[in-house]
């Protein structure tokens, strides 16, 4: 790969780059934001930005020290618009030097649509990457009125909204602050990463979310007298809100409360702005929850496949040691 030219840049600046990653229609995971809270959990953050006569490319890149090593992982991009490959062939060689700098074993792009590749992925020094780290599939479900919202839904699901109204489920948005409230919320993360054997990460992992997105977060609980049953936390970037993390209780199973609370953080990202909430997945490879997976089709929406991931390789071996490292940690990672 030749070297970059001139017209490539280490973005620096959190405004330029959230400008251009929505005028690009970028995922919250290549926000300013999504990079500053993975570097408060031990990840380093690289903004690339290339602009050639044919194009313009970005790539926030996230590396994972391991080590006299790294692992480095462009998470739902890059993204590339205009004449794509010699874009993206300006913009792998930048990659190439901010992953020399960081002593990376492998390059791991996550796209969140095809990208503007023709031939084999080795003709562009790329090999089939590893399974996801994130994911898969996911829908991404419309905000409209509150009856084309119910619309939409299964009937099923449209019926267990209502319920959870009658039953008296309330949903609570969780002010600034509420240290009881997130601790209702980290006490059902407990107790969902048990019953289903996922490891729950520190407190602050979660309370980062909020502190970090500010007013474009927010953590919802319903409530089934006075008490939390399910929670729900959401961050918005730009038209797109999603829902990253959520817990229910094993033990006050109320029919009707996951459906109304999901139905009430709809709700929130129409008012805050966004014009769809990605429900965050529906298959994961080979980890999907069925249930989870089930309950979110029933809300309707359009249905988003990912391309496979791609790999570039700088050290073959550690490259190698760390694909199968990876099949334990993408159990862990977000």
């Amino acid at each position: 790969m030749e070297r970059p030219s001139r017209m490539h840049a280490i973005v620096n600046e959190r405004r330029q780059w959230d400008a251009a990653v929505l005028e690009m229609d970028g995922p919250l995971m290549q926000s300013w934001q999504w990079g500053e809270y993975k570097r408060r959990h031990g990840w380093r953050v690289e903004r690339v930005r290339v602009e050639t006569p044919c194009g313009v490319a970005l790539a926030q890149v996230l590396f994972r020290p391991l080590g006299p090593t790294s692992f480095a992982h462009v998470p739902h991009g890059p993204l590339i618009v205009g004449d794509g490959p010699s874009t993206f062939a300006e913009l792998v060689a930048a990659l190439d030097l901010v992953c020399r700098r960081h002593r990376a074993a492998s390059l791991v792009l996550e796209p969140p649509r095809p990208l503007p590749l023709t031939g084999r992925y080795s003709a562009v020094g790329f090999v089939r990457g590893p399974a996801h780290l994130h994911l898969l599939q996911t829908l991404n479900v419309s905000l409209e009125s509150d009856d084309e919202l119910l619309a939409q839904m299964r009937k099923k699901t449209r019926y267990a909204v209502r319920l959870g109204q009658r039953r008296g489920v309330t949903v609570e948005i969780v002010a600034a602050g509420d240290d009881a409230a997130f601790s209702e919320f980290y006490a059902l993360l407990g107790d969902t990463a048990q019953r289903l054997g996922f490891p729950v990460r520190p407190r602050s992992y979660y309370e980062d979310v909020l502190a970090l997105f500010q007013d474009d977060a927010a953590l919802l609980l319903a409530r089934i007298d006075g008490q939390a049953v399910v929670g729900e936390l959401v961050a918005a970037f730009g038209d797109e809100a999603n829902s990253i993390f959520g817990a229910s209780s094993s033990r006050l199973r109320v029919n009707g409360a996951a459906a109304y609370l999901e139905f009430e953080v709809l709700r929130w990202a129409r008012e805050h702005g966004c014009r769809r909430l990605d429900l965050w997945g529906t298959d994961w490879e080979g980890m999907a929850d069925d249930g989870a997976a089930f309950f979110k089709r029933g809300f309707g929406g359009e249905t988003v496949d990912y391309p496979p991931t791609l790999e570039r390789r700088y050290r073959p071996i550690q490259s190698w040691l760390l694909r199968r490292a990876l099949a334990i940690y993408r159990t862990t990672v977000t």
